[in-house]
């Protein structure tokens, strides 16, 4: 009888630890910056030369940008659907090369030409640590809305001069930040911003 009860307590207690994790959001899938992406719905779809992850909460994920002429924008539609583009990412050897077969970019630029003049959409509030790293660009305009920006973001952009930091922009992560941006003539960062980690922020500068 006593090893029943404690069989029923045990499981009525493993109930309410579901419902309490479901309740705090356990189940919102990928959450960013406070934004709920949701669950993954499709995965490494290419569409004119941007290679996005698509949400059921409608948000994309940029994973990859393939060429130079690469179309950005904030919104982008796929199967009947339209997604807004609301993050960039460092995917790590993510992308994969079925003719070659075998993963073929480090980050979302590397080994690749991008646009000369890099706009990113303002529907972006992510921005992970890499995110544009390796990037060919002269100039890298960054999203008006985002709040943070990870560490080595702009490591290896050999061409930039100088980045222009959105008024939203509320934290950095200087680890690397600049490292290997030997064209970098100037940067300011904004009054009041939470800088952490300057370690390597100008090496080979």
């Amino acid at each position: 009888m006593k090893a029943s009860f404690k069989r029923f307590i045990s499981l009525l207690l493993v109930l309410v630890m579901f419902f309490v994790l479901a309740a705090c959001g356990w189940d919102k899938g990928v959450v960013l910056n406070g934004l709920d992406l949701g669950e993954l719905e499709y995965e490494g779809v290419s569409i004119l030369g941007v290679t996005y992850d698509f949400y059921d909460n409608g948000y994309a994920f940029i994973k990859a940008i393939l060429h130079e002429n690469a179309q950005i924008t904030d919104t982008v539609a796929y199967e009947g659907n339209t997604y807004t583009v609301a993050a960039i990412g460092y995917i790590a050897k993510r992308a994969f090369d079925r003719s070659l077969g075998k993963s073929v970019f480090d980050n979302a630029y590397a080994g690749i030409e991008s646009p000369d003049n890099l706009v990113l959409p303002d529907s972006i509030i992510f921005m992970s640590s890499n995110a544009l790293a390796f990037s060919t660009a002269s100039s890298i305009t960054l999203p008006k809305n985002i709040t943070h920006l990870g560490s080595s973001v702009f490591r290896g952009c050999r061409n930039i001069k100088t980045i222009d930091f959105p008024d939203a922009l509320t934290s950095i992560s200087g680890y690397s930040l600049f490292s290997g941006c030997d064209s970098l003539e100037y940067v300011k960062f904004p009054e009041n911003i939470k800088l952490t980690d300057l370690s390597g922020c100008f090496t080979e500068c």
